[in-house]
């Protein structure tokens, strides 16, 4: 019992001493507040604050899928007005020979090549063969290229004829909206994220 209070004296003196020097007592007063800092304000914030990360985050993606979504939006805005909602291959051929007519070009051939869905939209592929001069071959293109519907040439193969006159062939494709489709498993998955960052 002496030996242990003979203990806590010494313990009790060397306290004694330490507060005394001014620098010991800086550093234990530094150390003691650093230790209820990290007791009483880091380690309950920590978590929170990291939540917090996660959850900004989170609102960064949500809104920058509805920015790509508008942007997607006001880009297919721009040439919606030109999409048909026919699938009929006929009412196209029909549409592109009002094009040779007015170029006055004879139509020779014309060749069905299939069609492609991509997403909501359906291509359609042709290929077709008139035979005129210069003049009207090129009229023909650029009316292919400024007409009302969305019409893209993939390619031109001209071809000198015995006649004096230029044979074009030319693949067409034609882009049109499908009525009715329903959207593919990666486009509906697309839409309700959309629909989850509104």
């Amino acid at each position: 019992m002496a030996l242990a209070d003979a203990r806590s004296r010494r313990q009790l003196a060397a306290l004694g001493k330490l507060i005394e020097d001014p620098e010991s007592l800086r550093l234990c007063v530094f150390a003691l507040g650093l230790l209820v800092g990290l007791l009483v304000v880091y380690y309950p914030l920590h978590g929170k604050v990291a939540t917090l990360k996660r959850d900004l985050e989170v609102v960064r993606a949500r809104a920058n899928l509805v920015e790509e979504t508008n942007g997607l939006k006001q880009q297919v805005a721009l040439f919606e007005k030109r999409l048909v909602s026919t699938r009929d291959s006929n009412e196209w051929v029909q549409y592109v020979l009002t094009g040779t007519r007015a170029s006055n070009l004879k139509f020779r051939n014309y060749d069905p090549s299939g069609s492609t869905v991509i997403g909501p939209y359906e291509v359609l592929r042709f290929v077709f063969e008139v035979e005129g001069d210069y003049e009207s071959l090129t009229e023909f293109l650029l009316w292919l290229e400024r007409n009302d519907r969305l019409l893209r040439i993939e390619s031109l193969l001209f071809e000198r004829t015995e006649r004096q006159s230029v044979k074009l062939k030319v693949v067409i494709l034609g882009m049109g909206e499908l009525k009715g489709a329903k959207p593919g498993p990666a486009r509906a998955r697309r839409e309700e994220q959309a629909n989850d960052a509104r």
